[in-house]
């Protein structure tokens, strides 16, 4: 039998120059700055992308769906993965 098993850590990686005072919870980085823009990975292609997801509907239930409206007011773009949104703040 054949079980696909995928483990890692989940991390807001940012710009310490840039951000003074970044997040230190979810619903920090929900309600952030607008000004503030995030890049997300796509959950359909990439697990860091998935983790948010889960982790949204984990914490928020049933009010997720209010909780995602509330963050893509921060969201600059949608990538297929961790390495084009990694690419996009260090570029």
């Amino acid at each position: 039998m054949f079980i696909p098993y995928d483990y890692g850590w989940f991390a807001v990686v940012y710009d310490s120059q840039a951000i003074g005072a970044p997040p230190q919870s979810l619903e920090e980085l929900v309600s952030g700055n607008p000004e503030e823009k995030i890049a997300i990975e796509d959950p359909r292609s990439s697990t860091p992308g998935l983790g948010l997801l889960l982790w949204m509907k984990k914490v928020y239930g049933d009010s997720a769906e209010a909780k995602w409206r509330e963050l893509s007011k921060r969201i600059l773009t949608v990538t297929p993965g961790w390495s084009e949104a990694y690419g996009l703040l260090t570029s």
